[in-house]
């Protein structure tokens, strides 16, 4: 797996901290920079990393190295082995946590769940029976800590067994009870005690990271949608499928708005004149609304139309050999447009028995590049001019994995299915992991259906894994994805063998991603409030250290007034004894005048640790497309918004944010854009309590995104 290096700075060695002349004003200043460095370590070291994992019906603060598992609809993680796999029977250490919800055993209550498990200790076959119960809390509600061991005769000798589970102690409107799982021998579960018990006590109710909020059919009949490609997601949250078989009367292409209803159908059966279609193959919305699709057919050649909204032909992009020489290809499979407005295409170098090609146009046809992926099962776009892939895994048969290229084909990352910041362990090769679907979001985070788990897997930008929501009990049969730029999915199913009901087309609001949190071990009890004060002490430390790297950068280039005045900023921030008597000397070679006129080295110190405010609207950057740019922003509800999702550059950004869910009305953060082209038609809508404007046409547009790496 190749992974970017980043060399860590290096700086030269100081023999001691007493201030010297001009000639190492750098490096006496490292001590300093160590000492603060060494107070950061030392939180991080007493706390364990973790982070915000949703577990059905709780969302717990899971060590960050422990890695999931699904099995049948039931969402666990786990350090060691793979529960289950052929390593873990062998003996191999493994502990791991799940949860469910299940109703009591023969209508009864919470503790019918022991009962029926002491009924099979009592049996004549078992003996040293021991039995521990203690009353915790379980996402704020009362519950039943239950662990039990002993041994059991099997084959005429007796095996040991044990368990442990947290069963909650009042049930839901379903008359289900929460259940909390623990795997592992006992030896195991008390090595990683402490992680399990801050798990345990961060469990918190709420929203899942991914909810449905409507479903809606999309008129499939034996004659027409019956078998489809797509679904496409736009800019704006409209929905885009295509007809990929059906009668030659019946419309090829139905689009359908953020809120289910149908706004446009058009195109029909034919052999790739404008506007007609043999076999779609893939569709994709461009940043400026207009929808692309990709055809072939047996006696047609390989391209991309590129339409308005209302099927107006505006383009038609040439993939063949006749129009691009060695370069073309045959049967298009897959297709993403990016944020730029670059078209990328998969096809096959030959009718048969060819190798995958990727094709990179710009909008109008022209061709960017061209290079061999050798085998995808599908593509998405990423900001930056990327795009992420499921291809093979080497020596791996049973499990894809994933990887993001440039649009010249250099490969730039790649991961696993449990992401890549997660370490392999034993069974991983057992794992059987079939992506049928990918789509990003303009933020990047990339959403994985893998049909082998039934879930919907979903990574952050860099491949690093966010969360796992199981989706079998939830929809039938599913057939496709997409996903908007705000993160809500788009989710096609159809019933599953006989089930009644319809096709349809579920839209799933992103709550959230995981977040990264800092779990303290060993230490239960009020685990939210204890992750938000370590939370806040690692901001304080962060700033105290920008703040003195700074000042070191300031005092190296002479400019000692300014560098007491970072060094001062740093100490109140994060008091060090040496650090004050370092101050202290150095204001002794700096005028008192000096030292008061601090304000313009202050101002650039905000610069250095903040971005600069937004402006009224982004309207000025226009010149700037598809580059990220950072600015503090304080939320409100007071500006005008057009757009959602993408918003007019004429936007208010404060608004926009809090319209996006990024910030609350007065919280301040650092949020980056991306500039993108005008377009016509900018949709409205309602959320977080603002309730933004339609407008027919810009000449700019911008998306939130996450600061590019």
């Amino acid at each position: 797996m190749n992974h970017p290096v980043t060399q860590p700075r290096r700086h030269p060695a100081v023999p001691d901290a007493t201030p010297r002349r001009h000639g190492n004003r750098r490096g006496r200043t490292v001590v300093l920079l160590v000492v603060l460095l060494l107070a950061l370590c030392a939180s991080r070291t007493a706390a364990q990393e973790g982070v915000l994992r949703w577990l059905p019906p709780y969302t717990m603060a899971i060590p960050r190295d422990w890695k999931p598992f699904v099995e049948r609809n039931v969402i666990g993680y786990f350090t060691g082995a793979l529960p289950g796999s052929e390593a873990a029977a062998e003996g191999a250490a493994m502990a791991g946590i799940t949860t469910t919800r299940q109703p009591a055993p023969k209508d009864g209550d919470y503790r019918s769940f022991f009962a029926e498990i002491e009924k099979e200790l009592r049996r004549e076959t078992t003996r040293n029976v021991r039995i521990d119960k203690e009353e915790i809390s379980l996402g704020g509600r009362p519950a039943m800590s239950y662990a039990f061991s002993g041994e059991v005769e099997i084959g005429g000798s007796f095996r040991a067994v044990e368990g442990n589970m947290v069963v909650g102690t009042e049930p839901d409107s379903q008359g289900r009870y929460p259940i909390v799982s623990l795997m592992g021998t006992a030896s195991s579960i008390a090595e990683h005690r402490g992680a399990i018990d801050a798990a345990l006590s961060s469990a918190e109710g709420g929203t899942p990271p991914l909810e449905e909020e409507r479903a809606f059919g999309y008129g499939a009949t034996r004659e027409s949608f019956r078998h489809t490609v797509g679904p496409a997601a736009a800019m704006d949250g409209a929905i885009a499928l295509a007809d990929s078989s059906g009668s030659v009367e019946s419309p090829k292409i139905r689009i359908f708005d953020a809120r289910g209803e149908r706004i446009a159908q058009w195109g029909s059966r034919g052999k790739g004149e404008p506007g007609t279609f043999s076999y779609p193959q893939a569709l994709a919305f461009g940043p400026d609304g207009s929808l692309y699709v990709a055809d072939k057919g047996y006696s047609v050649k390989a391209h991309v139309q590129r339409f308005t909204r209302e099927g107006k032909p505006l383009k038609r992009l040439k993939l063949d050999r006749e129009s691009l020489g060695e370069k073309g290809i045959y049967n298009p499979s897959h297709l993403a447009v990016t944020a730029s407005g670059n078209v990328v295409v998969v096809g096959a170098t030959e009718i048969t028995k060819g190798t995958e090609r990727v094709l990179v146009l710009s909008a109008e046809g022209e061709l960017q590049s061209a290079w061999e992926i050798g085998e995808t099962l599908g593509i998405a776009a990423l900001p930056g001019d990327r795009i992420v892939a499921v291809v093979p895994r080497p020596g791996n048969d049973r499990a894809e994995m994933f990887a993001v290229y440039s649009l010249e084909g250099e490969k730039l990352l790649e991961w696993p299915y449990y992401g890549s910041d997660l370490p392999s362990t034993p069974g991983d090769e057992e794992v059987y992991f079939s992506p049928e679907e990918i789509a990003a979001d303009s933020m990047g985070r990339i959403y994985v259906y893998d049909d082998s788990s039934e879930a919907i897997w979903i990574y952050g930008p860099r491949g690093d894994l966010r969360n796992v929501l199981p989706t079998g009990k939830t929809y039938g049969i599913v057939m496709g994805m997409a996903v908007t730029p705000a993160g809500h999915l788009v989710i096609q199913d159809r019933p599953g063998g006989y089930s009644p009901g319809e096709p349809q087309l579920h839209l799933l609001r992103n709550a959230a991603p995981a977040q990264t949190v800092e779990q303290t071990a060993g230490s239960p009890g009020t685990a939210p409030e204890s992750v938000r004060h370590l939370q806040q002490e690692l901001d304080r430390l962060r700033k105290a250290l920008a703040f003195l790297e700074e000042a070191a950068a300031l005092e190296e280039r002479g400019n000692r007034r300014g560098a007491l005045a970072a060094y001062r900023e740093s100490l109140k921030l994060h008091p060090v004894p040496e650090l004050e008597a370092y101050i202290a000397a150095l204001a002794q070679r700096v005028p008192e005048r000096d030292q008061a006129d601090a304000g313009d080295a202050l101002h650039s110190l905000a610069l250095f640790v903040s971005r600069p405010p937004a402006p009224e609207t982004l309207e000025v950057y226009r010149g700037r497309r598809n580059t990220p740019l950072s600015f503090t922003i304080t939320g409100r509800t007071t500006g005008t918004v057009w757009g959602s999702g993408v918003y007019a550059d004429t936007s208010d950004p404060g608004t926009a944010a809090v319209h996006a869910g990024l910030l609350q009305p007065g919280e301040r953060g650092t949020l980056t854009v991306i500039l993108l082209p005008g377009r016509e038609g900018y949709l409205p809508s309602t959320q977080n309590g603002v309730t933004t404007q339609p407008l027919d046409r810009c000449g700019g547009s911008f998306v939130f995104t996450e600061p590019p790496y």
